[in-house]
């Protein structure tokens, strides 16, 4: 098998030693970089990124980590992204792959836990490259329906369609608010996104998010909408109560005649398991694997599957279950989903584990920064190091 070429990027030295030290041992080839404005120079570059989220001293917010995500994919969308997270730190987790990653690591990781994440990450990425450009919903499957609530939703923008009505779709990001915008509104054609710089001519206005939408955008739209009213086709991932905060009263009022909301896809399992059926079948075309069928743990999984990133994250699970399964049927685990397992009994608290809890919670509450979590502790880097080798961390 051909080399896996890695690029990590983090502002903690002894984070990219560890991760140097996991991987070339395993002939990964890792080069690492301590600023992340050197990585953008370069992307499209490698098979994996291994990503920090924080890189200013004292940064904890993640957000310099998801601008960066979403700025590499603008320029490659075939990379495999996988972000180093805080333990337990699962929103930000799921806030990334929403962005654009494809998976994540918490710290402290164990050495074989981040060889195997950098394994599969590749069998995805080098799959990317070998086909066509990355996918997305609309180029995949068809619109899918079938619950009750998504067929609500769609019936009534179709009815809304004959009216000439403006209209905001609402609801959380990846549930398909586009994709039923150009259901409705314009089948067979595209529906270009309103810009300043270039104003629409078509009968019809369509804002992909009207939250980020500037002032000098929104007062451009109000007067095109003065000269020549015309209806508005919007959506946005706000609340209404949000959107009050960010767009100006008299537009609001225009581009909301009517709203329709579109619930996220935990509540449609039906639809998750349905997407994720025609998802498996167009990627094992796409890639010349075998057919499969779904055993229970994953028919269990996917229907209670919370599913961050909505349509994104389910044909990332489905391709990345392609290209990795070796079973006569998919499992929950070719998904990346739990397949259950019984509740924690209670059991005594040894103060071994109050130790190993007390450095988990240093190292979290300084980003994974040795020195800091040891002055927080009150002990040497050494004997931090000691501490952390001893519980496994």
């Amino acid at each position: 098998m051909a080399d896996i070429n890695v690029i990590a990027v983090d502002d903690d030295a002894d984070v990219l030693k560890a991760i140097t030290l996991a991987l070339q041992p395993q002939g990964i080839v890792i080069e690492t970089l301590s600023d992340p404005a050197h990585l953008l120079a370069r992307v499209p570059v490698g098979d994996v990124l291994l990503v920090d989220l924080n890189f200013s001293r004292g940064a904890n917010s993640n957000q310099e980590g998801l601008r960066l995500i979403e700025d590499i994919r603008v320029k490659d969308r075939n990379v495999a992204i996988v972000v180093i997270t805080a333990f337990g730190g699962m929103n930000v987790a799921v806030e990334a792959m929403k962005r654009g990653a494809d998976d994540f690591i918490s710290k402290p990781w164990s050495n074989p836990q981040l060889v195997h994440k950098v394994r599969e990450a590749s069998e995805i990425s080098r799959a990317r490259r070998g086909a066509a450009p990355a996918a997305n919903p609309a180029s995949v499957v068809p619109f899918l329906a079938e619950s009750s609530a998504l067929r609500a939703a769609h019936d009534s923008l179709r009815r809304i369609a004959s009216t000439g009505l403006s209209v905001l779709i609402l609801g959380e990001t990846g549930v398909g608010k586009s994709r039923l915008a150009q259901e409705v509104f314009a089948p067979g054609r595209a529906l270009t996104p309103f810009s300043a710089e270039t104003p629409p001519h078509d009968s019809i206005i369509f804002i992909r998010e009207l939250s980020d939408l500037s002032a000098e955008a929104q007062a451009q739209l109000v007067g095109l909408l003065n000269q020549r009213p015309r209806r508005v086709v919007s959506t946005s991932n706000r609340t209404r109560e949000d959107l009050r905060q960010r767009v100006r009263a008299d537009l609001l009022s225009r581009v909301a005649g009517v709203e329709v909301l579109v619930p996220p896809l935990r509540e449609r399992p039906e639809d998750a398991l349905l997407l994720l059926r025609e998802a498996l079948r167009a990627f094992e075309n796409k890639h010349g694997r075998p057919a499969r069928t779904l055993d229970e743990s994953a028919l269990v999984a996917a229907r209670g599957a919370s599913w961050p990133g909505a349509a994104r994250a389910v044909l990332q699970a489905a391709e990345r279950a392609v290209m990795l399964s070796s079973g006569a049927s998919y499992t929950a685990e070719d998904f990346g989903l739990s397949a259950g397992a019984p509740a924690p009994t209670s059991t005594p608290i040894a103060l071994v584990d109050v130790e190993a809890e007390a450095v988990r919670r240093a190292l979290a509450d300084n980003s994974y920064n040795v020195s800091h979590a040891a002055k927080q502790l009150g002990i040497s880097r050494a004997a931090l190091y000691r501490r952390m080798e001893k519980h496994g961390l």
